[in-house]
């Protein structure tokens, strides 16, 4: 049906992770500013993990990622380097479980690693 929302469970996401192309046009914005806009994002699935998108950093708008130190490794997907969000002055929080930062939209269910008593599953 048009206009139905699909709804997916993290626990059909394959071990190891799958990385698949995003078919929909994708933009961040934050308090009206357009932070990234592009048609050439992927995302990864892993089991009990909320989809994570990548994209492509040239698509962002200049200035509003700032690279931080340090980066972290998985032995599915490597090296990850990290940056800040330079857009006013809010403060982000992250999500729980340090290094996690799926997104979860409302056609994503749970319960999500990272919060804790997870670290084990």
């Amino acid at each position: 049906m048009a206009g139905e929302t699909v709804t997916e469970s993290v626990w059909d996401y394959p071990r190891p992770p799958r990385v698949e192309p995003v078919s929909s046009h994708i933009e961040v914005t934050h308090r009206g500013t357009m932070l990234v806009s592009t048609n050439a994002s992927v995302r990864v699935l892993e089991t009990s993990h909320p989809p994570t998108y990548y994209l492509p950093i040239v698509d962002f708008a200049e200035g509003v990622l700032v690279p931080v130190e340090g980066n972290t490794f998985c032995e599915f997907k490597g090296v990850a380097s990290y940056f800040d969000l330079a857009v006013g002055d809010e403060v982000v929080i992250p999500q729980e479980g340090d290094f996690y930062g799926g997104w979860i939209t409302r056609n994503i269910e749970g319960p999500f690693k990272g919060a804790p008593g997870t670290l084990g599953w």
